[in-house]
């Protein structure tokens, strides 16, 4: 679960980096679209920290 979870932060580290920063250049950076990046930031970040919060290293 714990490399699961690092794998899974790491993509969406990539779709806001990559997908993200087009659509905000495209948008003009309006806010829906700064927030839509935040979003990614911060699902990758829980991911990141639930995987440290792990103690099972089953994988």
């Amino acid at each position: 679960m714990k490399t699961f979870l690092k794998v899974l932060g790491w993509i969406f580290i990539f779709i806001a980096l990559v997908g993200g920063t087009q659509v905000m250049v495209r948008n003009h950076f309006a806010w829906p679209t700064v927030a839509a990046e935040a979003f990614w930031f911060i699902l990758a970040w829980l991911c990141f920290w639930g995987s440290k919060r792990n103690k099972n290293n089953t994988n």
